[in-house]
C-alpha cells in the first residue's frame, strides 16, 4: 500500500513536466515574428508619421488665422494737452491733460495666400509620395521577415529529419553489432571484424548527439525571431515534402521588375526629387496672398477708445537679385534626380540577376532532388544485396557498413534538397514581389 501511494505521489509531482508541447506550424510562426519583429513596428509608426505629414501638407491650402494684442502704459508721461481758460461772466474751462496714460490694442487677421508658384502643389504631392514610400518600406520588411521567418522553420524541420536517420542508423549499427557478436561467440569471425562495427556505432551515436544539438540551435534561432522564450513549451512538425512546379524566369524577372518595393521606393525618390526642383523653382517665382482683419484699439486716463477697424489687404513678393542662387539650387536638384535614376537603373539590374539566380537555383535544386531520390533508391538495394552476401560470406562487414553509410549520405543530402526547395521557393515570392501583406492605414 505505501509503495502504491509513493508511486502516485511521484506521477503527480512529474506530471507538470509532462505537459503537451503546442505544435506551431509555418503559419503560426509567421504569425508570432510578424506580432513580434521591432523593426516591422518601426515601420508601421512610420507610415502612421507620413500620414501625419501629408495631412499637414494639406493644410497649407487653408487660410491661416493669427491674432495679436499690445498692451503700453506710460506712468511717468503728463501731458497738458490743454491749459483752460477764463470766460468773462462765464464758467472757466478746466485744463485738459492726460496722466499716466495707457493703450490695448488687439486684432486678429486671417491670410490666404493666392499664388506661390506651384509650391503649395508640389509639397503635397511630395507628401502623398512619402506616404506610399513608407507603405513600400513596410512592404519591404514584411517580405524579408517572412523570408528569415520560413529560412530558420525549414532549418529546424531538416534538423529534426536528421537526427530522425541518425537515430535509425544507431539502430541498425545496434543491431549489426549485435549479430556480429554472436558470429564473434561462435566463432565465425574474428574479433577485429566485430570491433569495425562498435567502433562505427560509437561514431554513430557521436553523430546523434551533434544532429540534436543542432535542432537545439536551429529552434534557439527561430525562437528569437518569433519572440518565445521557453521553447521548450512548444514543439514544430512539418514534412519535408516535393511538389513539383515549373518556373518562367523572364516572367519572374518581369514581375519583380514592376513589383519589387525597391525598385518602387526608387522611383518615388526620383518624383520626389524631381518636384523637389519645382520647389525651388516657385521659391524664385511671385508670392501672392491676402490679408483680413479686425483691429481694436482702447485708451485710458483722457485717450478716447477707437471703435473696431476692419482690415483688408494683400502682399505681393517678387525676388529681384540673388547673385544666381536660384540657377544653383535648380543644378542641385536636377543632378540628384539623375543620381536617383542611375541608383533605380543599377537597382533595376541587380535585381534582375537575384531573380535569375534564384530560378536557376530552383532548377538546380529540382534535380538534385530527383538524383537524391533515385541514389536513395538504389543505396538500398545496394545494402539488402550486400547483407545477403555478406551473410554468405561474399562480402566483408566493411562493405556492410560502407553501404549503410553511403544510404545515410544519400538520405542526407535529400533532407538538405528538400529543405532548400522549401527555403528557395520563399526566396523566389520574395524576389519576384510576390510576398504581398495587408496595407496598413
Amino acid at each position: 500500500m505505501n509503495k502504491l501511494v509513493l508511486m502516485v505521489m511521484g506521477w503527480l509531482m512529474i506530471t507538470p513536466n509532462l505537459q503537451a508541447q503546442e505544435v506551431l506550424s509555418l503559419e503560426s510562426c509567421r504569425e508570432m515574428a510578424l506580432s513580434h519583429n521591432r523593426d516591422l513596428k518601426t515601420a508601421a509608426l512610420q507610415i502612421q508619421e507620413a500620414e501625419s505629414n501629408y495631412k499637414l501638407a494639406k493644410k497649407a491650402y487653408l487660410p491661416s488665422i493669427e491674432g495679436s494684442a499690445t498692451g503700453i502704459m506710460m506712468p511717468t508721461l503728463n501731458l497738458d494737452l490743454f491749459p483752460g481758460m477764463a470766460i468773462p461772466e462765464g464758467p472757466a474751462i478746466p485744463p485738459i491733460g492726460v496722466e499716466s496714460p495707457g493703450i490695448l490694442t488687439a486684432g486678429v487677421f486671417a491670410v490666404q495666400p493666392i499664388y506661390t508658384g506651384g509650391k503649395i502643389k508640389a509639397v503635397n504631392e511630395q507628401a502623398k509620395l512619402g506616404k506610399a514610400m513608407s507603405q513600400e518600406n513596410y512592404n519591404l520588411t514584411y517580405a524579408e521577415l517572412i523570408e528569415k521567418t520560413d529560412e530558420a522553420y525549414w532549418n529546424v524541420i531538416a534538423a529534426k529529419e536528421g537526427v530522425k536517420l541518425t537515430k535509425t542508423y544507431v539502430e541498425m549499427l545496434d543491431s549489426l553489432e549485435s549479430q556480429m557478436e554472436l558470429m564473434y561467440n561462435e566463432g565465425l569471425l574474428p574479433l577485429s571484424e566485430k570491433l569495425k562495427v562498435s567502433v562505427q556505432k560509437n561514431q554513430a551515436v557521436l553523430e546523434q548527439v551533434k544532429a540534436e544539438n543542432q535542432v537545439t540551435l536551429a529552434i534557439l534561432f527561430l525562437s528569437q525571431i518569433i519572440g518565445i522564450e521557453d521553447e521548450t513549451k512548444y514543439e514544430f512538425i512539418d514534412e519535408l515534402a516535393f511538389q513539383s512546379s515549373t518556373i518562367n524566369i523572364q516572367e519572374g524577372v518581369n514581375i519583380g521588375l514592376a513589383q519589387r518595393s525597391e525598385i518602387k521606393l526608387l522611383d518615388n525618390h526620383i518624383r520626389i526629387n524631381e518636384l523637389e526642383q519645382k520647389v525651388t523653382q516657385a521659391d524664385y517665382l511671385p508670392q501672392v496672398g491676402v490679408m483680413a482683419g479686425g483691429m481694436y484699439i482702447y485708451g485710458n486716463n483722457g485717450l478716447d477708445n477707437i471703435d473696431p477697424i476692419a482690415v483688408v489687404g494683400g502682399t505681393v513678393r517678387i525676388p529681384i537679385f540673388h547673385f544666381n542662387e536660384s540657377q544653383e539650387k535648380k543644378t542641385v536638384a536636377r543632378l540628384q534626380t539623375q543620381k536617383a535614376i542611375h541608383e533605380r537603373d543599377n537597382a533595376s539590374e541587380m535585381i534582375s540577376i537575384e531573380i535569375k539566380q534564384i530560378g536557376y537555383q530552383l532548377e538546380e535544386n529540382r534535380r538534385s532532388i530527383a538524383i537524391a531520390q533515385d541514389n536513395i533508391t538504389q543505396a538500398q538495394e545496394s545494402l539488402e544485396e550486400t547483407k545477403i552476401s555478406f551473410s554468405s560470406g561474399l562480402n566483408t562487414t566493411t562493405e556492410v557498413l560502407q553501404s549503410q553509410s553511403e544510404l545515410l549520405r544519400m538520405q542526407f543530402e535529400l533532407i538538405l534538397a528538400l529543405k532548400n526547395h522549401e527555403v528557395l521557393k520563399t526566396k523566389w515570392l520574395r524576389a519576384t514581389g510576390q510576398i504581398h501583406n495587408p496595407p496598413i492605414r
